[in-house]
């Protein structure tokens, strides 16, 4: 699989971490985009070797939470000398062969998220907690709900602010 202009991965969404066994990618790109051939880029770059373990994880932007893991591993390394002719002229530069492979499933960390429950049209309705207040705003010429400083809702209704302040009505929808 080739990847085209708008799939390649940017340098700063790609870290490499040595560890004592293996090289663990931390990434900020979805793992549909992580393929052999993103990873030969990155393999031929810091000339990783043969056996070497890939851990590739899926973070969030923020790279504070894991979403998906998968392990690959560099089956094969081979280096050769490569004759190259270009605008450049002619020169021999060492290449490495990689093949590289998925060692382990794509394990996921994100939390499944509950389906949104349907609310029937009688639950939709919000009561004040008792220590609101309503206050008549001249500006606006409606009564505002309030708790502290912060307004719920407006009502030009005077007995309907009021009931509302009091946790007797539902706010509006």
């Amino acid at each position: 699989m080739n990847n085209t202009k708008d799939d390649k991965i940017l340098p700063q969404e790609f870290h490499f971490e040595d560890t004592a066994d293996s090289v663990r990618v931390k990434t900020v790109v979805g793992k549909d985009k992580i393929n052999q051939d993103t990873l030969v880029r990155h393999a031929r770059h810091f000339r990783l070797g043969a056996g070497t373990i890939i851990k590739v994880q899926v973070m969030t932007k923020e790279y504070d939470v894991l979403l998906y893991s998968a392990d690959f591993v560099i089956e094969r390394a081979v280096e050769t000398m490569k004759q190259i002719i270009d605008e450049r002229g002619e020169r021999t530069a060492n290449v490495i062969d990689y093949e590289i492979v998925q060692d382990s499933e794509w394990k996921s960390y994100a939390k499944v998220l509950e389906p949104v429950p349907v609310v029937e049209e009688g639950e939709t309705e919000r009561y004040v907690p008792g220590e609101a207040e309503a206050k008549w705003n001249p500006g606006k010429k409606t009564y505002e709900i309030k708790i502290g400083d912060e307004v719920l809702a407006t009502e030009r209704d005077k007995d309907r602010a009021f009931a509302i302040a009091a946790g007797s009505e539902p706010l509006a929808a």
